[in-house]
């Protein structure tokens, strides 16, 4: 009945209360956060810390910068709420390494950030998805559709890269643009190899380059979800009338098995 509902959810309350004051022990705040105080009164605790054990001590003076104790190292770290969400902690430095007043101008920059609506740990990845290179947007192409391409079509793909794209491999694709693109796509028509000029090859690279261009458009997001390449550069050779006529995919194989 109602009586059994509100019993209910004053217990549920009640637990909760305890459970974040069992937590606020395990997180104390320090009266000082200093050298000498930590050497004194927190590293020495390391000695009697049971494996995989941790426990966090908070700045007096600094809301969100604290340190984080296990029983063989220390390390300084912020944690906030971020745009109402749950909490976000990160390492910003080891203790042995940084200085308390580094570690605090440090965690001032950002926890503004975080105040601000930055989350670091998604911002972080984003900052790694951008630096992506050809080469590893090739690799991850071929890893997440390995079971659905055929071997020769894995085997273009490497070819591309290999042969046409081989100086900017370590390129990231972000630095790629239409302009590249468009002169490459010349310079590929126009070399001359063992069967001639090189137009089909020039065009099966720029099918390969669309595609991972592609795979990156929907792969790679930033920390809003959003795409973090929004257009494809081999799509300026067709206004640019850039394309050769078709020519026999048995040559292509050939030439990059």
């Amino acid at each position: 009945g109602l009586g059994s509902f509100w019993k209910h959810r004053v217990d549920y309350a009640l637990t909760n209360f305890s459970k974040r004051l069992e937590t606020r022990k395990r997180m104390p705040t320090l009266d000082k956060f200093n050298k000498t105080h930590i050497e004194k009164f927190v590293l020495p605790l390391q000695s009697n810390m049971t494996p995989g054990a941790q426990q966090y001590f908070w700045h007096p003076h600094v809301p969100g910068l604290g340190l984080k104790l296990t029983p063989n190292k220390a390390v300084y770290i912020v944690q906030r709420r971020v745009n109402g969400e749950k909490n976000t902690r990160i390492v910003i430095g080891s203790y042995r390494e940084l200085t308390v007043e580094d570690a605090e101008k440090k965690a001032g920059k950002l926890l503004q950030g975080m105040k601000d609506g930055l989350n670091p740990i998604t911002a972080k990845k984003t900052e790694k998805v951008r630096g992506q290179t050809l080469q590893q947007v090739l690799d991850d192409y071929l890893t997440q559709y390995d079971k659905r391409l055929r071997p020769t079509t894995k085997n273009l793909c490497r070819g591309a890269l290999r042969r046409r794209f081989s100086d900017w491999a370590s390129l990231p694709i972000t630095n790629i643009e239409e302009d590249m693109v468009a002169e490459r796509q010349i310079a590929l028509s126009n070399a001359h190899g063992p069967r001639g000029k090189g137009e089909a090859h020039a065009n099966q690279a720029m099918r390969t380059l669309r595609t991972l261009f592609n795979f990156a458009m929907l792969a790679y997001k930033d920390e809003n979800k959003k795409p973090l390449i929004v257009s494809n550069p081999v799509r300026g050779l067709k206004p640019r009338r850039l394309w050769n006529k078709s020519v026999s995919r048995d040559e292509l194989i050939a030439d990059d098995q």
